[in-house]
């Protein structure tokens, strides 16, 4: 999942917490998927 994410110029967060669970966040900028979705 990171290579994708950082193949459309964004970036992935994670953060977990024992007993709490995990979160991910992909961040990718809107002109990325854009141009991605025009192909």
């Amino acid at each position: 999942m990171r290579e994708r994410v950082l193949m459309l110029g964004g970036r992935l967060e994670l953060d977990s917490e024992v007993g709490e669970g995990t979160a991910l966040r992909a961040y990718i900028p809107l002109d990325t998927l854009a141009q991605e979705r025009k192909q």
